[in-house]
């Protein structure tokens, strides 16, 4: 026959009975639960069961403030001795740059006209020690002149004795008179004394370089330009800043055009090695032992 209206709000008989089922199988599933909890806590360490309970704290720390810099001296390079007021002209390395001992850091603008007097006074030194050479040739040919001079006034003096004998003897013989004899007499004498004169020069000019006084005083002109061209090499290096030792530039000061001031042109050191400096708190200063781990 047909349904009546209303029949299909109505629930079914078997529906009503599957809610039990369902309820039953979840209170099973909440009592497996628990009791498997119960024996997971059973079974734990009493000393992890305590550690568990307890909050978990961490050792007290002791924080401090500062800073690194090298272990050994940190230097401030300042612009060189006797460079006045010497402006920067070029830097020539950078910060962090590490180099060796005796490396140009800086150039100073001094270094132009330093360069040109050491340039003239190069010029001088070779110009003198020309003069030294032309002075010493000089001498050398002049003992030689003097030496040539002395052998042939020896020459003359020996002709003009052994004429003057000659002459003797014929006075003596009658051959010839007194007079002719007294003539040879005087030429002899004259030949003795240029003799004596050439060997006077060849005094003047003999010995050693350092006895003569053209070679003394070129000597000395030489030895004055040598003085000259040292101290002119050491302005020269006034006016270049090298650093002392092998390290690293920390920081610059100075940038070209600039004069360096109280800071210097550097912050110089060596950083192969650094060292802590740390500043603790007053609180914390009776928890902190030599020998402990930073």
């Amino acid at each position: 026959g047909r349904e009546q209206p209303g029949a299909a709000l109505r629930p079914r008989r078997s529906e009503w009975r599957r809610w039990p089922v369902i309820g039953t199988a979840l209170l099973l599933v909440v009592l497996v639960a628990a009791v498997w909890t119960t024996v997971a806590r059973s079974t734990a360490s009493p000393e992890e069961s305590v550690s568990a309970s307890r909050p978990q704290t961490l050792p007290p720390l002791v924080v401090a403030l500062g800073r690194l810099a090298p272990e050994g001296e940190l230097r401030t390079l300042a612009a060189p001795y006797g460079a006045g007021d010497a402006r920067v002209a070029r830097i020539v390395v950078d910060e962090g740059q590490q180099v060796e001992a005796g490396t140009p850091l800086a150039v100073f603008d001094s270094e132009p006209v330093l360069g040109a007097a050491l340039a003239v006074a190069e010029q001088q030194l070779s110009a003198r020690r020309a003069a030294l050479a032309q002075s010493e040739r000089a001498v050398s040919a002049s003992q030689a002149e003097a030496a040539a001079a002395v052998s042939r006034a020896s020459i003359a003096a020996r002709a003009a004795d052994a004429e003057y004998r000659r002459w003797a003897a014929l006075v003596d013989q009658g051959f010839v008179s007194a007079a002719a004899a007294e003539q040879r007499l005087a030429l002899r004498d004259e030949a003795a004394e240029e003799l004596a004169r050439a060997r006077a020069t060849l005094a003047r000019h003999a010995g050693q370089g350092s006895s003569q006084p053209d070679l003394l005083v070129a000597r000395s002109a030489v030895d004055a330009s040598l003085a000259e061209l040292e101290r002119a090499r050491k302005d020269l290096a006034k006016a270049v800043l090298r650093a002392p030792g092998d390290g690293t530039v920390i920081a610059i000061h100075a940038r070209p055009g600039e004069r360096p001031g109280a800071a210097g042109v550097f912050d110089f050191g060596d950083t192969r090695a650094m060292t802590a400096e740390l500043e603790v708190y007053q609180a914390d200063v009776g928890r902190v032992r030599l020998g402990q781990s930073v």
